[in-house]
């Protein structure tokens, strides 16, 4: 897959740009990554949003069933193809 399929990304050249995702409704099912001040601090599948948009909670393997991600200022999510 062309890393321009990604959702929101952009291709300049050579270089692929992405742009974060303001609207979490529907990141339901999808992989995203969670960044925080340049860092991903989080990743996992969306299992579940909130009607709003302002929480989501990602599924993992292993011992934590899943963790909540709430949207806060400086935060921002990426999808992954």
């Amino acid at each position: 897959m062309d890393h321009t399929q990604l959702l929101g990304a952009e291709k300049y050249g050579s270089a692929v740009f992405w742009q974060p995702v303001d609207d979490w409704t529907g990141l339901k099912g999808r992989v995203i990554e969670v960044h925080e001040q340049g860092q991903i601090i989080d990743r996992g599948a969306v299992d579940s949003v909130t009607a709003d948009g302002l929480i989501l909670w990602l599924a993992f393997d292993g011992a934590l069933p899943r963790r909540l991600v709430e949207k806060l200022p400086g935060r921002y999510v990426r999808v992954l193809p």
